[in-house]
């Protein structure tokens, strides 16, 4: 099957899927360009399919996870989850200090000493000498550390960023506080 006849038959219902995992449209077909980039560059390999739509679907998936990866989907949580200051306010609330103490000590023991060191400004090529590790393994623990901070707060305070706060408060489940 060519290019084109692969393009025709699968990219509606390859950037649905896509949309379903990803942000925005404009990332989806971003993804969809790249997956058929891709089949492009490698098109002599196409006769060896036998499943092509499962072929596709696998490939996609991939590349949405390949763009996560890119994204960084965890940066900095002083920069992703913590307000600007405003003249002499306070740019973290205490409702939000108290979620965040009590989703770290979920974590597990090594994830929790890596986000407090990162938290109190130590860098993580430091924290990984400390701990005797690699640096990529010390940074995909963080990672994974934000990435599970992020997700409790999506399902206990239905917040993911400090922008989301700022347009909605929000009461916490858990301490029963006014995230605003």
């Amino acid at each position: 099957m060519s290019v084109e006849k692969i393009w025709a038959t699968f990219h509606k219902r390859l950037l649905i899927y896509i949309v379903q995992k990803v942000a925005s449209r404009e990332d989806a077909e971003d993804i969809l360009q790249s997956i058929f980039e891709k089949i492009l560059k490698n098109q002599s390999q196409l006769v060896f399919i036998e499943n092509l739509s499962a072929w596709l679907f696998k490939i996609t998936k991939n590349e949405i996870i390949s763009n996560y990866r890119k994204q960084q989907a965890c940066v900095e949580l002083s920069e992703d989850l913590l307000p600007e200051p405003i003249g002499d306010t306070p740019i973290v609330d205490e409702c939000f200090v108290s979620c965040l103490q009590v989703f770290i000590q979920d974590l597990a023991q090594e994830e929790q000493y890596i986000l407090r060191e990162t938290l109190q400004g130590k860098p993580l090529n430091k924290t990984a000498a400390d701990l005797q590790k690699k640096y990529s393994t010390v940074k995909s623990k963080y990672q994974r550390a934000c990435e599970k901070l992020r997700k409790r707060f999506l399902s206990c305070c239905q917040i993911g960023t400090m922008a989301a706060i700022q347009e909605k408060a929000f009461v916490c489940p858990l301490c029963q506080g006014t995230l605003a």
